[in-house]
């Protein structure tokens, strides 16, 4: 996994971050919105997790983007997306990640019967 520190770059038609040209919204959360991004140079799809550091102000929730990054980073499972680039600018933290299909572990739960998952599904 690279780290990287880069400059968010923006034509008049696309925003770029490192060599990812950013695409539609995927998801927004407390701290990030992740998007849609395409690697410029080989055309494959990623998913692009960006934080803004203004929401990050307090230690609790860098700590938490830290241990994100930590992890993802170490973890190689097929149920779980791969972290392949972490790239920071002046006022944002990008991750660079598989593209997941389908739905998100919460939507997946809220669908089960209980709310939860066998042990065997987990």
């Amino acid at each position: 996994m690279n780290h990287n520190k880069s400059e968010e770059v923006s034509s008049s038609h696309t925003k770029m971050v490192d060599n990812y040209e950013i695409g539609k919204v995927l998801g927004k959360g407390s701290y990030a919105v992740v998007y849609m991004a395409r690697d410029i140079h080989t055309g494959k799809k990623c998913a692009l997790k960006i934080y803004e550091k203004s929401k990050l102000y307090n230690k609790t929730r860098r700590t938490i983007v830290e241990r994100e990054i930590q992890v993802l980073g170490f973890v190689n499972h097929p149920n779980i997306v791969k972290l392949h680039k972490s790239i920071q600018t002046r006022n944002h933290i990008h991750l660079i990640m598989d593209l997941g299909v389908g739905v998100s572990l919460s939507q997946h739960t809220k669908m089960q019967k209980n709310r939860c998952l066998l042990e065997r599904d987990a």
